[in-house]
């Protein structure tokens, strides 16, 4: 994808975030607050049927981005003090402790997550806070992929957590199934969908009627949260979306 020219919007330049998904079916526009304009297209899209479509819409961007930055807070590169999980419906607290030996985590207690490192660290502390996310995905996220998969009867030979920049999940020919631990921030019915949605590859490795037919069977609510799952960037929060995805 050719880089896009920048889209002027109150005397600044925002940058224009274009990610390509295989799910996508038409161009969408999602405005950041603060951070930029991401663009959403099928794949094999041209660099210049986006610019038309940014184009065309224009005005909307930059009255929704105006909006959006004067009904939110100037955001700041600072750590969260707490961090809810809604996929497994889980809040817990960050404390942070300048401790000598290498920077981590470990938890304090049910409801209490400590990591070592200075608040003040952003970059460190962040990349602290997605080694736990990642563990906390295999902690979560896997056991309940296969609980989704033996329901289905759908096999996969091995399974990863990453924290994919766009894409909630892949299934790979060679039988491997990557999920992304961000879906922990999502709702639990998406994550199932999401789960269905890439089982579902294990038959066929492509998007076609019979892929459809088959996501179908199995969620009949399937078109809602593919949806759904295209529109879940604000869940996401600012301090892991500005660094991860």
């Amino acid at each position: 994808m050719e880089q896009l020219d920048l889209l002027a919007i109150r005397n600044r330049q925002t940058p224009l975030n274009v990610r390509e998904s295989s799910r996508a079916r038409n161009m969408t526009i999602h405005v950041i607050p603060h951070r930029g304009i991401e663009i959403v297209v099928p794949r094999r899209t041209s660099a210049a049927s986006v610019q038309r479509f940014v184009e065309k819409h224009r005005h909307w961007i930059r009255q929704t981005q105006e909006e959006l930055d004067n009904s939110t807070d100037a955001p700041v590169d600072v750590l969260p003090q707490e961090i809810y999980l809604r996929a497994i419906d889980k809040k817990l607290e960050v404390s942070y402790q300048q401790l000598t030996g290498p920077r981590g985590w470990r938890y304090l207690g049910t409801q209490t997550i400590g990591l070592t490192c200075s608040r003040a660290h952003y970059d460190q502390g962040i990349q602290v806070l997605k080694r736990w996310l990642q563990h906390e995905g295999k902690r979560w996220l896997v056991p309940w992929l296969y609980d989704v998969a033996d329901e289905l009867q759908l096999s996969f030979k091995r399974v990863q957590v990453r924290g994919q920049k766009t894409r909630w999940g892949s299934y790979s020919s060679s039988g491997t199934l990557s999920i992304n631990y961000m879906l922990l921030f999502l709702a639990p019915e998406l994550v199932r969908y999401l789960f269905i949605h890439e089982l579902c590859h294990t038959r066929h490795l492509n998007h076609s009627k019979k892929f459809w037919r088959l996501v179908g069977q199995f969620d009949a609510n399937y078109k809602r949260n593919e949806k759904r799952l295209n529109n879940t960037r604000a869940l996401i929060p600012d301090w892991l979306l500005s660094t991860t995805m």
